[in-house]
Parts: C-alpha cells; structure tokens; sequence
C-alpha cells in the first residue's frame, strides 16, 4: 500500500482518496487528464502500462506533476497513534506522526544492538540494553576491557589478567595468566633448579623447596669442588705474574727507545737551527722555481695535444666540405638547363642511382648558401660560427640508449617561428637559463624549443627542444636534449627512414679556446621497433615525429661547473651528417 495507513479522526473526502490503493494520497500527483494518485502508486502502474488508470489514456513523464496543494490539505488531517492499543492517547496532526513516534513510549522498536533481533516498547529499550540483550558490553573485573555478554566464557579464556591455578600445582590458584612464566621461573617450589655452587662444578638440577637441603646435605662435596676450583686460579696466577714481569721488562726497553728518539730529534733541532737563514732562503726559492717550470711543462704538453687534436679535426672538417663541394658540383654537371630534356652541350646527364638519392629531379635554384659564421639574433638565442670543438666526452647510442620526448602536436605548431635555417651545424643560445629552469620545476614550461633548422638547401626539416629539468630517468637532476624531425618541402625526395648521425653539443665557454671540454653525444638511428616513430617519414596527419635525444645529457650540478653555464647563457650545438 503507497497510501498513508493512519486512523483519522475525520473521515477523507473520496476525491483526495488514491483510486489505485484506496488511501488517503500520499506525495500525491496530478496527471494531465486530472485524475489524482499516489506517486508511488501512479510509478507502478506507469510500469505496467504507460496509460491513465481511470481513463487509459496514455501517458509520458511530462503529463505527471507534483499536487502541493492537495499534499498540505491531506497534511492538515488529524490522525491517532498507531500505537492507541497500547493506552497511547496522542492525537494530532498527520505532518507530525512521525516525530510523535520517535518519542512515543508506546511504539514497538527492535534492539539497536547488532545480530539481536528482540522487539519490544520504547520505553523498555533502555532497561532491554542494560539487563536482557545478550549482545550488551561488560567490563572485566580482571582486566578492566569490555566485552559482549554471550561472549563471556571466550573473554575469559584469553583475559590475560584472569586467576589460574599453577600448572605444576604448587597450591598457588590465583596467579593472573601472563604471570605464569614469571611465577614458574622464580617462586615455584617444584620448579627444578640449578645448585649454587654450579660455577665450581656441581650439576646436580633439584626443586626449589629441595634446594636448601641439598646444600646442608652435599656441604663436603661442595667444599671440594671449591677448592679444585681455587687450585686452578692460582695456577693462572702464576702464569699472569710471569706475563706482567716479561711486560714491564718490555716496558722498560720502550722507554730506552724513546729517550734515545728524543735525543735525536733534538740533533736535528739543533743541526737545522745551525743552518743560515739564507740557506733556507735559496732552497725554498728553487723548489718554487722547480714547481713552476713544472707546471709550465704540464701546460704546454696540454696545448700541444690540444693543438694536434683540433688540427686533425679541422682537416677532417675541410675534407668532408671538399667532398660536399665536388658532389655539388657534379651534381650541378649532371642536371640538365632550362625547361628542355636535353642536356648542356658538354656535359653528360648523370641518371639518379641508389648512391645518390637526394640528387633532386630539377635544377638547383640561384641562391647563396648563409654563411654559418654570420651571427642571427632572435628571441633570446643565435647561431654562431661554423667551427665547434669536440668535447672531451664523446658518447654514441652503444653507451647511452636515445630517449624519446612525446610532446602534444599543438605545441610545436604554437611555439616554433616561421624561420628556418639551411645549416647541417645549428647553434642555439639560450639565455635566461635560472628563470627556463624554475619553470620547468613548476610545471608552468617544461621544454624549450629552437628556430627551424634544415641540414641543407634540399635536406631534412628539423628542431632542437631542451628539457632544464630533464625528462624520464632524467627527470629533477639532469639537462635533457633532443632532436625532432619535422615534415619538410623536400621530404619526397630524401631516403626514409632517416639514418643521419646527430652529433649533440653542450658547449664549453671558456675564452681559452685549446682549454674547453665540450660535452658531445653521437644519436646514430637504428631500426629498433620502438625508434620508428623517431626516424619515419613525416606525413599530413602526423607533421612532427617523435623527439630522440638522451634524458640525461648533463647532470644539473656539473652543468653549474666549468664554463658551461656563463652569464645565465648556454650554447647548444645540433649537427648532422651531409647527404
């Protein structure tokens, strides 16, 4: 029944009288077509059939509203307690029956304990609680814990503090539980234990009560065992008095020894005090001369090295750019003039081979390659000149596996300038490096990302990006770098997957040039599955690649060493392998 079951006083109107359940309405609603019911009673029918049940005409959830007024109309009916059986004479208003049962002395109620289920009035819970229900909390008398009633018998058989009878019955019957240990160890009578004169060699083991007998008993025995024990230790004190008298003779000869150092020592004194202030003067003087043409020497063997590794380095540098040269100009020999098919009286059509496969389909157009000593400014950063020094650590994917950076599309889009650069050799500066790094600390930038570089005037399209805080497992303490390929003019030309060496470069700024360490790591592309998203061919859905580089490039801390970090600048050196 949805309805309300209460007796009224007065008797209910038949329209405020639920068709459904035939009771007074209870949160009553009103339906499109009129009628009256019950809300839950209307929701039962609804899911029967989504039709009226006076008129059977259909219904949705639209054509059903809230009937406050009728609701505060039934509200203002006077009702009795349901409890008027019971002597409860309340008589009152429906919207208070229910305050009037919770505090109705009358009302049947069940036990609040858990798993007791014993019903009765409300005014005999409290009495129920205190002296009936099985589930009540009593205190231990021993231990002063609570426990429930019915689980008396299992308190007691674990109370620590419960009397128990000693297992070995000595008579005590009142020892609390966890002193039984104690009481068997030190007060048992009939516990057995060890003779006192057990260190001079009695092992006889007897009760406790029995302990005083055995004494008065085995006094003889006792006085034997003492004094075989007594003979021993003078034994060994004789052997100590010999082994003292042999120490202090010793002590003896040591003490000789150290007179005869003493007076030595002061010959010494004596023979350095007799020499001349200015002999002292000349010696200290050519020891610091000898340290430093020493010092000269290390120098100088240092420059000298330097210097015949640069130089090797500088011819290696001339060579490759010879090479780019005489493949340019053949190039150029080979690649026919004008619209036509024919070729350049003269010269020979160079067919395009698997050696060369970046030779582009068309002639190259007049423009002059920028020098890369001439200087660009801009947002912070520039490209220096051509030459950069190897650093003294030199490290390739076999030492340090590439770690890859995955950054959303959108930044890239957002954060790189329309300005791209034709240069195998990009440098970036960047300054302003405290501030990029306490960023990066509080996620408010992470990396940063350098102008568009192409690794030459037909070559791959790409960027620098530098993480202050690192990334990965160079994420709080090391500078991390990477390299990301980007979708170029070009792309349709060039061999995929990429398989360029990257040479990359924190650079030292020390203004001796033969004294700088630049710290150079080698990415050389393999074709490890995990690396496709790295070396793969830019495409239209996708116009970025997946960065390689190394997580950790540099330790924060060595960062702040040396001359890598000058003025709040660092340099960063990007280099590619020429076609």
């Amino acid at each position: 029944m949805s309805g309300y079951d209460y007796v009224f006083v007065s008797s209910v109107p038949e329209d405020e009288l639920c068709p459904i359940c035939s009771s007074p309405l209870k949160e009553p609603v009103q339906t499109r077509c009129g009628h009256r019911f019950c809300s839950l009673c209307l929701e039962k029918s609804m899911k029967r059939m989504p039709v009226c049940p006076i008129d059977r005409r259909s219904l949705d959830s639209g054509d059903i509203f809230p009937d406050r007024a009728t609701e505060r109309k039934i509200l203002d009916y006077q009702v009795k307690c349901p409890s008027e059986n019971d002597s409860c004479q309340w008589i009152g208003e429906l919207r208070n029956i229910e305050a009037h049962k919770n505090s109705c002395p009358f009302v049947p109620v069940s036990c609040t304990n858990e798993l007791c289920e014993v019903s009765m009035l409300q005014s005999e819970l409290q009495h129920h609680l205190d002296m009936e229900c099985p589930r009540r909390l009593i205190t231990c008398q021993y231990c002063q814990q609570n426990y429930v009633w019915c689980d008396e018998e299992e308190h007691f058989s674990s109370c620590q503090k419960f009397p128990c009878i000693c297992p070995q019955s000595c008579g005590q019957t009142s020892i609390p539980r966890n002193e039984i240990n104690t009481h068997l160890e030190r007060y048992c009578d009939l516990t057995s234990v060890a003779c006192l004169y057990s260190h001079v060699g009695c092992s006889v083991m007897v009760p406790r009560s029995a302990l005083e007998r055995h004494l008065q008993a085995s006094m003889e025995t006792h006085l034997s065992f003492a004094c075989q024990r007594l003979q021993e230790l003078q034994n060994k004190l004789v052997i100590t008095d010999k082994r003292f008298e042999e120490l202090e003779a010793e002590l003896v000869r040591n003490n000789d020894l150290e007179e005869l150092r003493k007076s030595i020592m002061e010959k010494i004194g004596r023979l350095e005090a007799s020499l001349s202030a200015s002999n002292k003067t000349e010696i200290a003087n050519t020891n610091r001369k000898v340290e430093k043409v020493e010092a000269a020497c290390f120098r100088k063997q240092q420059e000298n090295d330097e210097f015949v590794e640069n130089t090797r380095r500088i011819l290696e540098e001339l060579q490759r750019e010879v090479d780019v040269v005489k493949r340019r100009l053949q190039e150029q020999l080979s690649t026919p003039v004008g619209t036509g098919t024919e070729p350049r009286p003269g010269t020979s059509l160079k067919r395009p081979t698997m050696l060369t496969p970046t030779a582009p389909p068309y002639p190259r157009p007049a423009m002059r390659l920028p020098r890369l000593d001439h200087r660009i400014k801009k947002a912070g950063y520039e490209r220096l000149p051509e030459t950069m020094e190897d650093g003294s650590e030199n490290m390739n994917d076999d030492s340090q596996q590439n770690a890859l950076s995955i950054n959303p599309p959108n930044a890239f889009s957002q954060e790189l300038s329309p300005e791209i650069y034709i240069t195998n050799k990009f440098i970036w500066k960047i300054t302003q490096f405290d501030d990029c790094l306490q960023k990066a600390k509080n996620d408010s930038r992470k990396y940063l990302l350098s102008d568009l570089f192409q690794s030459g005037p037909y070559g791959y399209r790409m960027c620098a990006e530098v993480h202050p805080n690192g990334l990965n497992e160079g994420q709080d303490t090391h500078l991390s770098i990477f390299v990301c390929l980007l979708k170029g003019e070009y792309d349709d030309i060039l061999p995929w997957p990429f398989s360029q060496k990257v040479k990359i470069t924190l650079m030292d700024q020390q203004p001796n040039t033969y004294l700088r360490r630049n710290i150079q790591m080698t990415s050389l592309p393999r074709n490890n599955s995990h690396l496709t998203r790295c070396y793969s061919k830019p495409s239209e859905a996708s116009p970025r690649n997946v960065a390689f580089g190394f997580c950790k490039f540099i330790s924060q801390e060595r960062l702040k060493t040396k001359r890598y970090l000058v003025n709040d600048t660092i340099f960063v050196g990007v280099e590619i392998d020429p076609l």
